[in-house]
């Protein structure tokens, strides 16, 4: 459908055309389930979410900016909802997984799979059952709903790199999959084109998939007729928008709504047609109640309606109280206590997971040694070791302008982690209703006699507008951390249904470390709805962030500078490595080297010893080359400056300014190469020196022998 015929049918819709909607819905429905159901791998709860989406699109139909959109809009709703759904369900991802060569797109898949029925059914076999569920997922945000990676990220709360990660396994396992098969039944297809095959061949098994039929819609073959006249009507909305206003029953489940009934809970199941007596039915099971409804009881108990005017949400009823700026030391339980020392996580035993290796115990944490690049982020899981395996997820920003070791990015306090809901709070007697959901709002003043009253609370930003929603955050707010708890509740009251929608979800908490940015922790705070003396005390401490003594010098043009020396070039390189100087003249052997190295070497290498390590998995901080010779006699000595540690060579330093250099060195040479490289190279009878600045920050300096 062209989008032109998209747009007129969103306006009609918006105009209460109910024709126009079911035809929007068999336009887009197949996407939008298909979507859910390969995400969640479920067909009823796919369902459900698809059901829930058209129910959503219908209430905010009249703010779509630009109605040929449409399509777009409405699938991005669905995936919404399924990344509530993955949140309120499932344990905080690991954001690890092995780092996969990548493998291109071209030739993944060959073209004749799209067209041919069978074939492309082996592809889909392959999606649904060679792949992790986080593999699936990624795969079909992707190549199907066609995200990019930074918002595929945000839908499964990971980093870009762990969705890069998975997309490249997910390519590797299908194009290995395709040749299994192929070679086992002698069928192999050579006819491959470089296009997004993937894509065509999702996009052709979501156009075959049998759109649900879902009862609250109108105007199309396939729902015509199916619900109420009451449920159709119309009302006429401020400012001249017809929305089908009547049709807003969260259907969850099979159709099932959840009422608060003078302190017990009515859950309503309710499946009718309009043309079937024996189709309509009411359900009504009841806890603490009583009230009773039966098939085609007219009676149904209206007790609903009986909160419409008390107070529907927890939060309006909050009268704050006397906070303290300080939580007591055992509020997480036996594993985890405020404020946290990461090191002693499960008495220092959890297992440590990085990037998906194991770094150690939480014990050695301050310790880790492990390069991590400039901008890029920390995130470690910690496994408790007893049965239970609690998981912590930890995440930091390396904040340094250079690449920096774990334990010194984490001394730094500026990190952040998760600590799981139940280990502070007990929720094992909560009213639980479906969704990760809480029926009994009471059950919030549980939180609040655990953690005290909190320093502040503040509403969401993000869900300003939405009539049927409260979400807000509480923070206990201490001199030296911070610690927020997310809370969403709803309260919708269907009249026409004799049904009320009352629950809550709750997040996990989040622990800041002292010098965690305060703007990037209140960034969605809205209106303020409680705050106190201890509001906003957190304080960051002192930091060696970019400081004169860790600061990289940027140099946007080498040849600029007066750079001309009467020094010349030494006959020996000497380096200083941990604290230990050393030099060497060229005449040592590599046992010679290694002897005077005392550490042993990261890596080695018939021709090389390389110690240290860069964020680079391809890198060391010192690496001695070798002759290929019998003797294997010293030939060069690279130093890399994209770490933290304390090494020079020559005296030079990570920091020392061009012109240092020149004073040491002698005047050097100055060429460009490939736009942002620039190189310095010194050269004499014995020796050549060369020093690689890129983006106007010296990378390194590599000193080689002419013997």
């Amino acid at each position: 459908m062209e989008k032109d015929d998209i747009k007129k049918l969103v306006l009609q819709a918006a105009q209460g055309n109910k024709a126009a909607f079911g035809a929007l819905y068999e336009e887009t429905g197949r996407t939008v389930y298909f979507s859910c159901l390969k995400l969640l791998g479920d067909p009823q709860l796919a369902e459900d979410i698809t059901q829930e989406t058209y129910l959503t699109a219908l209430q905010k139909l009249g703010t779509l900016a630009q109605p040929e959109n449409f399509p777009a809009w409405v699938n991005r709703i669905g995936i919404n909802l399924c990344k509530m759904h993955f949140r309120n369900n499932y344990a905080p991802e690991d954001n690890s997984e092995e780092i996969i060569e990548e493998i291109p797109d071209e030739g993944l898949i060959p073209e004749e799979y799209v067209s041919n029925d069978a074939k492309r059914k082996i592809i889909m076999d392959i999606i649904d059952t060679v792949l992790t569920e986080e593999q699936r997922r990624s795969v079909i945000l992707y190549y199907f709903d066609m995200l990019t990676v930074p918002e595929i990220a945000e839908v499964m709360n990971c980093t870009t790199g762990t969705v890069t990660s998975r997309l490249s396994a997910a390519r590797k396992k299908i194009k290995e999959a395709v040749l299994i098969y192929e070679e086992n039944n002698n069928d192999r297809l050579h006819a491959a084109v470089p296009v997004f095959i993937l894509s065509k061949l999702l996009n052709k098994e979501a156009s075959n998939t049998v759109l649900p039929k879902l009862t609250v819609f109108t105007g199309s073959a396939s729902a015509a007729n199916a619900v109420p006249d009451s449920v159709t009507s119309t009302k006429t909305i401020s400012g001249g928008k017809v929305m089908f206003s009547t049709v807003k029953a969260k259907v969850i489940a099979g159709v099932c709504a959840v009422a608060v009934v003078g302190g017990g809970i009515t859950a309503a199941v309710m499946l009718s047609s309009h043309n079937s007596d024996d189709d309509d039915i009411v359900v009504s099971s009841q806890k603490n109640g009583d009230s009773t409804v039966s098939k085609n009881d007219e009676t149904v108990s209206n007790t609903a309606n009986d909160n419409k005017d008390s107070n529907l949400y927890w939060i309006d009823g909050f009268n704050g109280g006397t906070p303290s700026d300080t939580l007591p030391q055992d509020i997480f339980g036996s594993k985890i206590s405020v404020p946290v020392d990461l090191s002693a996580i499960d008495s220092g035993n959890a297992n440590m997971k990085m990037y998906g290796d194991d770094i150690g115990r939480s014990s050695d944490i301050m310790s880790v040694d492990k390069m991590i690049g400039e901008n890029s982020d920390v995130e470690i899981t910690f496994v408790s070791s007893d049965e239970s395996q609690t998981n912590y997820d930890l995440t930091g920003a390396n904040p340094f302008d250079r690449d920096a070791s774990v334990a010194d990015i984490l001394k730094e306090n500026s990190w952040s982690i998760t600590i799981p809901l139940e280990e502070a709070v007990d929720t094992s007697g909560w009213e639980y209703e479906s969704y990760g959901c809480y029926s009994n709002k009471e059950d919030l003043d549980k939180i609040i006699d655990k953690m005290g009253c909190p320093t502040s609370i503040y509403m969401d930003s993000e869900y300003d507008g939405m009539d049927d929603y409260k979400c807000y955050t509480m923070y206990w707010e201490n001199v030296d951390y911070t610690i927020s708890l997310g809370v969403v509740e709803t309260y919708s009251n269907y009249e026409e249904y004799d049904v009320v929608l009352d629950y809550f979800s709750v997040s996990d908490f989040t622990y800041y470390s002292k010098n965690y940015p305060q703007e990037e922790i209140h960034e969605k705070d809205g209106e303020a709805v409680f705050t106190s003396e201890y509001t906003g005390i957190t304080t960051p401490g002192e930091s060696t962030v970019n400081t004169d003594e860790n600061r990289v010098k940027i140099y946007d043009d080498l040849k600029t500078l007066d750079l001309t020396s009467d020094a010349a070039l030494p006959k020996d390189i000497s380096i200083s490595y941990k604290g230990i100087d050393h030099v060497f003249t060229g005449n040592e052997l590599i046992d010679d080297v290694r002897a005077e190295m005392v550490d042993t070497p990261d890596d080695e290498y018939d021709s090389a010893l390389c110690y240290g390590k860069t964020s680079s998995t391809v890198d060391n901080i010192i690496i001695f080359d070798f002759w290929l010779n019998s003797d294997h006699t010293l030939h060069k000595i690279r130093m890399s400056f994209t770490t933290e540690s304390d090494c020079s060579i020559f005296g030079i330093t990570k920091n020392s300014t061009p012109e240092e250099m020149a004073a040491i060195l002698g005047t050097p040479e100055v060429s460009d190469r490939n736009g942002k490289d620039q190189f310095l190279d010194w050269k004499s009878d014995s020796m050549s020196v060369n020093a690689y600045y890129y983006d106007g920050v010296l990378q390194s300096i590599q000193a080689y022998f002419e013997n």
